[in-house]
Parts: structure tokens; C-alpha cells; sequence
């Protein structure tokens, strides 16, 4: 009996035992669990070697510059405002002349205009005039001209005048182009419409005038074939330009006959060339192109004259004083007022040719072109006015009895020869 007893509670502890191995009972940590084994830390990267410091580099100047280079072909840089020489040329080269639209303008109101002529002694100047005058009142208008008689202090004092008077437009034939920004600012500050004939004001202004070069070449290309005709050497030949350079206009009228001469004597020599600042009036010019007949004598001579009719006469009366003919003596000249227009029928004349720059149609397209501009219409901002080739054999077609042909065209300005 004991003896199983014992064996049972051996049993007993056996199993109990057992059963232990399975889960052993959970203790609470006094501590937290230690962390893993902390590797030794890793020295921190070091950056990259630092490179020597170089030099700071300089801070890159714009590049060196280049010369200048020539506008490419066809690009034709625009002049500064004021810069009147320039502004002359560039409306040629670019192009910039347009025409006015078709038919008469209508007023919006009977405007009050006013011109400011240069000088009122030519046959040109007065035609323009009594022309502008006339359509100005078939329009309901009113037109006031005054004469500058080429004197510049003059011109500026008229145009103080229109200002004071309130006019509300002028138009102005300069005497001196340096006047041409002071009236500009003084039209505009009065709220007058200014617009420049003959002599841009500025670039910014409208403007009205001849084409120059072409104007020159037409004349004198006549003029140099009737003298080759005749026999003329160039050797024995002597040219007078005569220049007012102060206007560019007159300038490049001379450069259109040195174009024609060249084409026409391409071996001219270029000492027979007189060319000259020349005086404005007939007397003054009598005068100048004698003195030059006697410091270059020569067999044969023309004058390529660049801007009044007066200055033509007085080289023609000039070469008929030193006894020349029109064998051996010819002029040319740019406007072609009634007396121009008369000397070149006459037989036996110096004048060989001109460059009508049609007097009445001038001053139909000044008012056209100004009415339009105040009624606030849509115009070209430079305009130029016909001109033609006047010869003998021309004048009566130009002016048959007299009267010249002033059609609608013409009053509306040429295009771009």
C-alpha cells in the first residue's frame, strides 16, 4: 500500500514537471533590455579634399566689343529727331514717301491757315501762293501768307505771330533748317498743326517736298547730252555747282546731277568741278559764278544750279557777260517759275533745261494736305509734290497756253520715282 502511494505521487511530480517545460512564467524586467552592442561610431565623411582656392575669375566684362558693323544691306537706320541732314536722306533711302487720297478734302470747318514763304521776290514762290490762296478759299477757308524774305530771325517772328493768332495750321518754307525744332515745339505747345515744306522740321512732323536727287538728275541729264551733242571736251570744260549746303535738299539735287554728269562724260575730270556754296539771289549770284569764270577760265561751261530761279538767272546773265553762248555755255536750274519757263522758249537761251516743280499744283496739294491732317484724317506723314522735266520742247505740253496742268493726281503728290 505504501508502496503504490509512493509510486502515485512520483507519477504525479513526473507530470508536473512536464508540463513546466512548456511555458515558464513571465517576470517583469527591473530594467530595460539592454540595447544591442553599439558598433563604434564611424568617423563622419570628411568632405571631398578642399581644393586650392583659385583666383576669383574676373566678372565677365561685356564682351570686348566688336567694331561697328555696316547696317546689312537694306536696313537703314533711323535718324535721331532733330538731326535734320540725316532725317532729309533718310526719307529718300527709305522710302517713306506716300500720296494723299483721291478727290478734294472737306473741311470739317472754315480753318484759319497761315504760310510762312521763305522769300516772295521768285515767280515760284508767288505761284505757290496766289495757287494755295485761291483753293484755299474754294474750300471755305481762309489762307494768310507771309513773307520771310529770307531772313531767319523773320521767319521765327511770323511764326510767333500764327501763334499768337491762333491759326490752326501753317505751313512753312524754312529759311534756316536749325528753326525747324524750335517751331515744331511752338506749333505743338500752341496745339497748331505745323507742317514743313521744302525742310523737314523733325523727323516727327509732317512734311511736304521735292525729290531731290532724281529732281537733279532729270535736268542735268538733258543738260549734259545737249552739250555732248555739241561737241563739248570735258578737258575744256568747266562745272559750277551751286550748292546752299546748309540745305540738304539743295545738296542732293547737285548730287543727282553728278550722277548724270558721270553717266553722260564718265572721264570728267575732277578739277573741272566747281562746287560751292552759292548765294540765294539774283545779284548775289551774278556776282559769285563771274568771280568764278575768272579764277577757272576755261572753253566751255555749265552751272547745275540747286535751288532758287534766281540763282539760275544769275549764272546765265553771269556767262552772257563773259560773252558765252549757248554753244559753249549752258545752265540748269530747279523750280521753274513763269520766268524760267519763258527764257527756256526763247532762241539762242542759256537755259538747257529745268526742273518744274509745278508751282500750282504745289500749292493746291499744301492745303489739301493740311486740311486733311486737321480734320483728323489718316494721311502720310511725308508727301512729295510732282515734278517734271521742263525743256524747250516740254514747256507747252506742261503749260499749254500758258496755264499749267494741275490734274487730280498731281494734287494728291508723286510717288516714289
Amino acid at each position: 500500500m505504501k508502496q503504490l502511494l509512493w509510486k502515485t505521487m512520483l507519477v504525479i511530480a513526473l507530470l508536473a514537471m512536464l508540463a513546466g517545460c512548456g511555458a515558464q512564467p513571465t517576470v517583469a524586467p527591473t530594467t530595460a533590455p539592454a540595447p544591442p552592442p553599439t558598433e563604434a561610431p564611424k568617423p563622419a565623411p570628411t568632405t571631398e579634399p578642399v581644393k586650392p582656392t583659385e583666383a576669383p575669375k574676373p566678372a565677365p566684362t561685356a564682351e570686348p566689343a566688336k567694331p561697328t558693323e555696316a547696317p546689312q544691306a537694306g536696313a537703314i537706320a533711323t535718324p535721331e529727331a532733330n538731326d535734320y541732314p540725316a532725317i532729309y536722306r533718310w526719307l529718300t533711302d527709305a522710302k517713306k514717301y506716300d500720296i494723299l487720297p483721291a478727290g478734294d478734302p472737306k473741311p470739317n470747318k472754315p480753318y484759319k491757315l497761315a504760310l510762312n514763304m521763305i522769300l516772295m521776290s521768285q515767280d515760284y514762290t508767288r505761284e505757290v501762293v496766289e495757287s494755295a490762296e485761291a483753293y484755299a478759299k474754294e474750300l471755305g477757308m481762309s489762307l494768310q501768307t507771309f513773307d520771310a524774305n529770307y531772313d531767319a530771325a523773320k521767319s521765327r517772328s511770323i511764326a510767333e505771330t500764327i501763334v499768337a493768332d491762333k491759326y490752326d495750321g501753317m505751313f512753312i518754307y524754312a529759311t534756316d533748317p536749325a528753326l525747324g525744332p524750335t517751331i515744331s515745339k511752338m506749333t505743338k505747345d500752341a496745339g497748331i498743326v505745323g507742317v514743313g515744306a521744302d525742310t523737314p522740321m523733325t523727323r516727327d512732323d509732317y512734311y511736304y517736298g521735292v525729290p531731290s536727287t532724281y529732281a537733279g538728275y532729270i535736268a542735268g541729264k538733258y543738260m549734259f547730252e545737249q552739250a555732248k551733242a555739241k561737241g563739248w571736251d570735258p578737258k575744256d570744260t568747266v562745272g559750277i555747282f551751286m550748292d546752299i549746303s546748309a540745305f540738304t535738299a539743295c545738296t542732293m539735287r547737285l548730287e543727282g546731277y553728278k550722277k548724270a554728269l558721270d553717266e553722260v562724260f564718265p572721264d570728267f575730270p575732277k578739277e573741272n568741278i566747281v562746287w560751292y556754296d552759292a548765294p540765294y539771289t539774283l545779284n548775289e549770284a551774278i556776282k559769285s559764278v563771274s568771280d568764278q569764270v575768272t579764277a577757272h577760265p576755261a572753253k566751255n561751261y555749265f552751272a547745275a544750279v540747286s535751288c532758287s530761279d534766281e540763282m539760275t538767272a544769275g549764272a546765265a546773265r553771269a556767262f552772257e557777260a563773259a560773252d558765252y553762248t549757248n554753244e559753249n555755255a549752258l545752265v540748269s536750274g530747279q523750280g521753274g517759275g513763269v520766268g524760267p519757263r519763258e527764257e527756256l522758249k526763247k532762241p539762242g537761251t542759256l537755259y538747257a533745261s529745268y526742273t518744274g516743280y509745278m508751282p500750282t499744283c504745289a500749292g493746291k496739294l499744301a492745303v489739301n494736305y493740311l486740311t486733311r491732317i486737321l480734320n483728323g484724317e489718316d494721311v502720310p506723314r511725308y508727301i512729295q509734290q510732282y515734278v517734271v522735266l521742263l525743256t524747250k520742247d516740254t514747256v507747252d505740253k506742261h503749260y499749254p497756253g500758258g496755264v499749267e496742268l494741275c490734274d487730280e493726281n498731281a494734287v494728291r503728290g508723286m510717288p516714289m520715282p
